[in-house]
């Protein structure tokens, strides 16, 4: 692979990309890894190169881009390789302690964001928090809202609080484990309960992208074979029996195959006005409930 770039120009780091990752990657997704690549070690937005593709590169970079690109042939990530990806329109640091932001999981915040924005001091805990994308976006855009989110695991928490320091925001995280029994430690007459659990059964691993099995932590992903809605039927009795306020609601982002499967669970839990939500996708995705 070549390590000095032909000419020292944003279309030069285009081609680049183009040349050295051609039938790994498809080319829409390769000018996705350029783009990003160019913002983030040059901090400029790429906006401001995209009427001018000529316009200079520092050659002190260059590195950076060539190591991107041997890392992307190795089909890691490119927001690990960066260690830092866009969600809800905040930077948010990722590492392989945590999963990585999707989508899907943006919808799930603009649901509550829509639904308690003009409100104050809503009480919030954000269970399987992970990288603290949740968390630090309800904050942000709920600005008189009070967030407490929790995580297993001590390596994610250090990426949510460096979340926390980075956009500013004041969520208070802790470590615990949900599936526990001891949950005295909890902050209770919540507004709202909202996860992002892990639901992907294991049997599912041989059919996940490589890119995703083998750099995204296992830990945040799978559930047992046999208990599909572990995290669903925790979660949901904690919050109606000792978390949630009167008319205080639940909210999750499901595994498609089992969303209706815990919209059933949360009425026999004794929830009310349950709603099984479409992603943009089309794809059952989020549930919400209220107490």
């Amino acid at each position: 692979m070549s390590t000095q770039s032909p000419n020292n120009t944003v279309a030069s780091i285009f081609s680049f990309f183009q040349k050295e990752l051609k039938g790994i990657y498809d080319e829409g997704e390769i000018g996705s890894f350029a783009r990003l690549a160019l913002e983030f070690f040059s901090g400029i937005p790429y906006a401001a190169f995209r009427s001018n593709l000529d316009v200079a590169v520092d050659d002190a970079l260059f590195t950076n881009y060539a190591n991107t690109v041997a890392a992307l042939k190795q089909h890691r990530p490119i927001q690990y390789i960066l260690g830092q990806t866009e969600f809800y329109g905040l930077p948010i640091k990722v590492s392989p302690a945590v999963l990585i932001p999707r989508p899907e999981t943006e919808e799930l915040v603009d649901l509550i964001v829509k639904q308690y924005q003009n409100q104050q001091n809503i009480k919030v805990l954000d269970l399987c928090t992970g990288s603290g994308c949740i968390a630090v976006a309800l904050n942000k855009n709920m600005p008189k809202s009070l967030l407490w989110a929790v995580d297993v695991s001590t390596k994610a928490l250090a990426v949510a609080n460096e979340n926390n320091v980075l956009n500013n925001a004041s969520v208070q995280f802790f470590a615990a484990d949900v599936l526990a029994d001891d949950t005295s430690q909890y902050p209770t007459q919540l507004d709202v309960v909202v996860s992002n659990p892990p639901y992907v059964p294991q049997a599912e691993l041989e059919h996940i992208a490589n890119n995703v099995k083998d750099n995204e932590p296992h830990l945040a992903l799978f559930v047992p074979d046999n208990e599909p809605l572990l995290f669903y039927k925790k979660i949901s009795t904690l919050a109606f029996k000792q978390l949630l306020t009167p008319g205080g609601r639940l909210y999750f982002e499901c595994h498609t195959n089992y969303a209706a499967q815990v919209v059933t669970l949360l009425q026999n839990i004794g929830y009310k006005n349950c709603q099984l939500i479409k992603d943009i996708g089309g794809h059952n995705r989020m549930v919400l409930a209220q107490k």
